[in-house]
């Protein structure tokens, strides 16, 4: 019955395994510190008991040994040595004359280590030899090694009743209520968390709580936690179907309001298609009807201008200039109304053709110089030595450059301009680089940031005393779109600007309408 309550308790309560083999370990160990102070003060005892019995023979015997020497009795030494050999423990006597007599008894002892003493045998003042003895500590081995299993066995049966006595104690106070708790914690769930936990030991007459009470206690106001906060998710559950309920209801509502919406921006988007589109039939043709005109006028005031009779009034010739570059200016307008609204249209098409990048840069050097020296300005040309033919629209490449040495010319005063051409590589893309540098007023962040938007200049103050309608850089920035490139700004306030223009090598392939 007892051996089965102890495998019981060894498969059920792991913790009070644990807790059994420590203390018995624990008891082992101590009991094996004690048969060590135990086996060493018996130890000490038996040397101390030798060394008494050679005190003994010093005291005792070694008179009778000097006299016998005195009188060479040789028999009646052997004799006395014969005696005190029966003491125990002692092993070996020797006694070495001056003259090299020796007299022994007994044998050295062998493996097992002893105490020796040596005494003088006088007779008066004359040395008769010495007295060497010789002690074994085999028979307190013997004695020690016997004593030692005693001992070993009864603490070792002491530790072993003094753990089991521990371990029932323990289980009857820990082990057991912690099975219940666990016992309590599996089977804890949404059908038992009305069922408080409750222990059934033993307990003290005092009515003082222990730390198992107190496990209990925070264990029920875990469940009762458990039970508030159930039943408040349950509620935010309600509420949350509720919310469900009318956002689908709302969603359903807004649903059809966008699609009413979405129909109604449809119908505005074919409107507004249909009108862009009415609005580029109707630039083009006033582009047209336009330019008609205004070229009959640039043409009158050309012939104008070379009649001899109106060569000798100065005045007039210059009223003919300014009808002149007025009407240059009314094109160019007109030109740049033509090319926003086919560029917005989708009409604007690419022409492209082999052009000399050379004869092309020189000849835009040559057409601006007087614009630029109009202002005092040097306008130079940085040309790459590698640069050649080019398959691209020199149309468009021309107006994109004449725009920005326009714009160079017309914002630089007493500077310098410069017109470049680089062959360079772009994330491993080859291509070439434009660019036109000046030192005139240059531009702010934010102002460089729309100068490619339609319409849009850097600020009113400079539409007032430069002029334009900021559709050149915006025409620019379409085409170099258009042609497979891009376009960027690099300036500084007060220092000036450089625009660059990078296209690919190859022609870009034409998209699709």
């Amino acid at each position: 019955m007892f051996t089965d309550r102890l495998l019981h308790l060894r498969q059920r309560h792991r913790l009070g395994r644990r807790v059994l083999v420590l203390i018995l370990l624990f008891s082992a160990l101590l009991a094996l510190l004690a048969t060590a102070v135990q086996l060493f003060v018996d130890y000490r005892r038996d040397v101390q008991a030798i060394r008494t019995r050679m005190d003994q023979v010093e005291s005792s015997y070694v008179r009778g040994l000097e006299h016998s020497l005195w009188t060479f009795d040789a028999d009646q030494v052997n004799t006395q040595l014969e005696g005190i050999l029966k003491l125990p423990d002692l092993r070996f006597l020797e006694i070495t004359t001056p003259a090299g007599e020796r007299y022994t008894a007994g044998a050295l002892p062998g493996g097992a280590p002893g105490i020796e003493r040596t005494l003088i045998l006088r007779h008066g003042a004359e040395t008769l030899g010495t007295l060497r003895i010789t002690a074994s500590l085999e028979g307190s081995f013997g004695r020690l090694r016997a004593r030692a299993l005693v001992i070993a066995l009864n603490e070792i049966v002491q530790a072993f009743f003094f753990s089991i006595f521990i371990l029932l104690v323990l289980h009857r106070v820990v082990t057991q209520p912690l099975g219940t708790m666990a016992d309590y914690a599996r089977r804890m769930d949404l059908d038992h968390l009305n069922e408080p936990l409750r222990l059934t030991r033993p307990r003290p007459r005092s009515g003082e709580q222990d730390e198992l009470d107190d496990v209990v206690r925070a264990i029920n106001d875990m469940r009762e936690s458990l039970l508030a906060g159930l039943e408040a998710r349950m509620r935010a559950e309600g509420e949350i179907r509720s919310l469900n309920a009318a956002l689908e209801r709302r969603v359903m509502e807004r649903t059809q309001e966008l699609k009413v919406t979405n129909d109604s921006l449809v119908v505005a988007k074919e409107s507004a298609d249909e009108a862009s589109r009415a609005k580029s039939r109707f630039l083009a043709s006033m582009s047209h009807e336009l330019r008609t005109p205004l070229n009959a006028i640039l043409l009158y005031c050309e012939l104008l201008r070379g009649e001899e009779k109106f060569q000798d009034d100065p005045a007039l010739l210059v009223d003919l200039g300014h009808i002149r570059n007025s009407g240059k200016h009314l094109l160019s307008l007109i030109n740049n109304i033509l090319d926003m609204a086919k560029i917005e249209s989708g009409k604007m098409t690419l022409d492209l053709h082999p052009e000399d990048l050379p004869t092309l840069m020189q000849e835009l050097v040559d057409t601006m110089r007087p614009l630029a020296q109009g202002n005092q300005n040097r306008l130079d040309l940085d040309l790459d030595p590698a640069a050649g033919l080019l398959d691209t629209d020199g149309t468009k490449l021309r107006q994109i450059l004449l725009n920005f040495l326009g714009n160079a010319c017309k914002f630089t005063r007493g500077g310098v301009i410069t017109l470049g051409l680089r062959l360079e590589e772009e994330d491993g893309v080859p291509g070439l680089r434009f660019w036109v540098r000046d030192t005139g007023i240059g531009m702010s962040g934010p102002q460089a940031d729309t100068i490619f938007t339609e319409f849009a200049q850097a600020d009113a103050s400079t539409a007032r005393k430069f002029g334009g309608t900021g559709l050149g850089l915006a025409i620019s920035h379409r085409f170099s779109q258009l042609m497979g490139g891009r376009i960027w700004v690099e300036t500084e306030e007060a220092k000036g600007s450089c625009f660059h223009l990078r296209l690919p090598l190859a022609p870009p392939a034409p998209v699709p309408d």
